[in-house]
């Protein structure tokens, strides 16, 4: 697994992706989830591999039951674009609920995405206005362009409570004590179902 990650990084030696891919493939069968996601991300990327969706899609999947989490946001990617997998934006979101509820950042990003943009859930301003800060307090510093964009779509108490909201959310992830019924309350909070709206370009991270 080291000597993988030194030649993916170029550390310390030439930079080779074709031997990283061969390292992580060892690990991966080995049953390193951490190895899975990396050669999943060669796999899908074309690096060191050629380019195959469907065989990162099966490396994820199989991260994801190991509770892999950023395996998972990629996992939910695909679903997304249909890349390696049958398009299904159900699966998508609930993959990028799980992870965002997780905390990863780049879940509660496409959470918000998710919200503003209908997809997988009915269209809810207000939540996407709250992942899209748990996000930038996350560490995600694109998701102030998004926040300050829904800014003139909200009232200023639907904007200054969703922000309060946001650190309130933030504040249970980070303590660890986000239960499965509560996660589910706060995140589907004013969202009917999970409805599948027509598909447009999604906003580049």
């Amino acid at each position: 697994m080291l000597l993988a990650k030194l030649f993916a990084d170029g550390t310390l030696v030439e930079q080779d992706y074709k031997k990283a891919a061969q390292w992580y493939t060892r690990a991966s069968n080995a049953g390193e989830a951490e190895a899975k996601y990396q050669l999943g991300m060669l796999y899908q990327q074309g690096l060191g591999v050629a380019q195959n969706s469907t065989k990162a899609a099966k490396l994820w999947k199989s991260a994801v039951k190991s509770g892999h989490l950023e395996s998972q946001v990629e996992l939910a990617y695909l679903y997304y674009a249909g890349e390696g997998v049958k398009h299904d934006i159900v699966k998508a979101v609930k993959g990028w609920h799980y992870a965002a509820v997780k905390g990863v950042a780049s879940a509660q990003y496409n959470l918000g995405f998710a919200y503003e943009n209908g997809y997988g859930l009915y269209q809810n301003l207000y939540e996407a206005l709250v992942w899209y800060r748990v996000a930038e307090i996350g560490g995600i510093p694109e998701a102030a362009d998004d926040c300050k964009f829904l800014r003139a779509k909200l009232t200023d108490k639907q904007y200054e409570d969703a922000k309060k909201r946001a650190r309130f959310v933030h504040s249970l992830i980070r303590g660890k004590i986000f239960e499965e019924d509560l996660t589910s309350r706060l995140v589907s909070t004013n969202v009917p179902g999970w409805d599948e709206p027509p598909r447009s370009e999604p906003r580049k991270n």
